[in-house]
């Protein structure tokens, strides 16, 4: 059985935290998958491991996000 996550908890393991409300946007932008129970959402901890591995766009800087594969700035 895959353990689950809030949003507030996996937004703390990403890379030593990133800020909830990018999390969410990754959510609603479709990067990051989630599990709704009820209003709330959750994460699988596999798939934000996936995420992670992918080198997804994780850090952010100046309204731009960097793209830690390739180190260059992709436009907001």
């Amino acid at each position: 059985m895959q353990r689950l996550l809030s949003v507030r908890d996996a937004a703390k393991q990403v890379l030593g935290g990133v800020g909830e409300s990018t999390l969410r946007r990754w959510i609603t932008e479709g990067r990051v998958p989630v599990v709704r129970l009820g209003r709330r959402l959750f994460i699988q901890t596999q798939a934000l491991d996936e995420f992670i591995k992918s080198g997804e766009q994780v850090h952010e800087k100046g309204g731009r996000v960097s793209d830690r594969k390739h180190g260059h700035g992709v436009g907001a």
